[in-house]
């Protein structure tokens, strides 16, 4: 009798686990076939609102916010459910907004009923029905910016009250008509567009809430974002390659920053080095060309510009609590700066342009032994320190650092970022 309760439970759970593995390939099934199905309409209205917005982006934060949730409409096969997108791949409304701003570093609900509380109601914008009309149009959309967000009514439960039940993300007036990404059933993912509010969209619109500052809208403002989440699991397996977003949706510091770079001698060369990273601007979108440029500083450059793994350096008794120590540590451990002592580094003193010589010459790996130091280049050679002579002639020689019209190299003169950036670009071009 137990034998034969035994055979039944198990032929029992065997039938369970045949039957829930088959429930899941339909369900994948099912979505991949609702992905295709709809994917014509989507190419026909939404991508084609989507690329008429980033036809005009601007590189400002706010415009990156919006591609930011076009990325994902277009490579985050998401799939709707009140669930954590991150390890699950379901999405609502609402955990989309929180999940496109929390990307730019803006932490808000992930509760669409929370959303009065969220910014600021932007003023001037509401809904109204068309006179002698069942359709509705938006009011006041001048005053709307990309990234606004639209909240909308629904009734509760009971049917006697009603609450935010749904919100979206504004995109722009696009072609004449103000558009909206959202969660939205009938495309191939959860993420869709909609540009009309005569019906359900007008009817229940209750207001745009801002988050964003003024200084969001204009790409003077500096912002950097990492690369878009990817989920632990896609109920939607992806369709096609996912692209991530190109640079300038990951940062405006590369292009529209820097305004007082324009026609400087340097440009070219500190922009190369902006784009790659070796060198930055200030939070007020500047670079800063003619400031002097720190001992900290310099050595930072060249860490980051050849590459040199930050292998423990020596740690000098003024670089112990210093932002750049252990920039300054791993360029000691490859010879290619030392102190003023074994324990003085002097971090925030202006590096001169003999010891960028020395510094520049050892990182680049370029020999400055067999160089003819008695050979007189400039007029106050004398005035050079003796350990920098063979840097300075071979920098000259090479043409990496070069003297002034006057004939003079001035090597106790403190070197500035543009001419940190030239020195350093001319040694990587060899």
């Amino acid at each position: 009798m137990l034998r034969k309760f035994i055979i039944v439970c198990l032929i029992g759970l065997w039938t369970f686990a045949a039957g829930t593995s088959a429930w899941a390939a339909s369900s994948t099934d099912s979505r991949v076939k609702r992905y295709k199905d709809n994917y014509a309409d989507y190419l026909k209205h939404d991508k084609v609102i989507a690329d008429a917005f980033l036809a005009n982006y601007n590189n400002s934060e706010a415009q990156a916010l919006v591609a930011r949730a076009i990325w994902y409409m277009e490579n985050g096969y998401m799939i709707y459910g009140h669930h954590k997108y991150e390890t699950t791949g379901y999405i609502d409304c609402s955990i989309f907004t929180a999940l496109v701003y929390r990307d730019f570093g803006y932490t808000i609900t992930s509760a669409s009923k929370k959303y009065p509380e969220v910014g600021k109601k932007v003023d001037g914008v509401y809904s109204r029905q068309v006179p002698g009309s069942s359709t509705y149009e938006l009011v006041g959309i001048e005053k709307l910016q990309p990234g606004d967000i639209f909240t909308f009514w629904k009734k509760d439960s009971t049917g006697s009250g009603t609450h935010i039940g749904h919100v979206a993300l504004y995109i722009g007036n696009i072609n004449g008509k103000p558009a909206i990404i959202h969660t939205i059933s009938g495309r191939p993912t959860a993420i869709g567009i909609t540009n009309s509010f005569k019906y359900w969209y007008g009817e229940h619109f209750v207001e745009a809430r801002r988050i964003l500052d003024n200084a969001s809208f204009s790409p003077q403002k500096p912002w950097q974002v990492p690369l878009p989440v990817i989920p632990d699991k896609y109920q939607l397996p992806p369709q096609k390659p996912i692209i991530q977003p190109a640079q300038k949706f990951l940062s405006n510091k590369t292009t529209s920053q820097f305004m007082d770079i324009i026609g400087h001698w340097a440009e070219e060369d500190i922009r190369k080095l902006i784009k790659s990273g070796v060198f930055d601007g200030y939070p007020d979108g500047t670079f800063r060309p003619e400031q002097p440029i720190s001992r900290a500083e310099f050595a930072t450059a060249l860490v980051a510009a050849f590459d040199i793994s930050p292998k423990g350096g020596q740690i000098f008794r003024d670089t112990s609590s210093h932002w750049a120590k252990d920039y300054i540590a791993a360029a000691a451990a490859q010879d290619i700066v030392s102190g003023y002592t074994t324990s003085y580094f002097g971090p925030d003193d202006p590096i001169t342009r003999e010891q960028m010589a020395v510094m520049v010459m050892k990182a680049a790996q370029i020999d400055t032994e067999e160089t003819d130091t008695v050979k007189t280049v400039y007029a106050d050679q004398a005035f050079i320190s003796q350990w920098a002579q063979g840097a300075v002639l071979a920098a000259e020689q090479k043409g990496i650092i070069k003297g002034y019209t006057n004939n003079t190299y001035q090597p106790k003169r403190g070197a500035n970022r543009a001419e940190a950036a030239a020195v350093i670009s001319r040694a990587l071009g060899l």
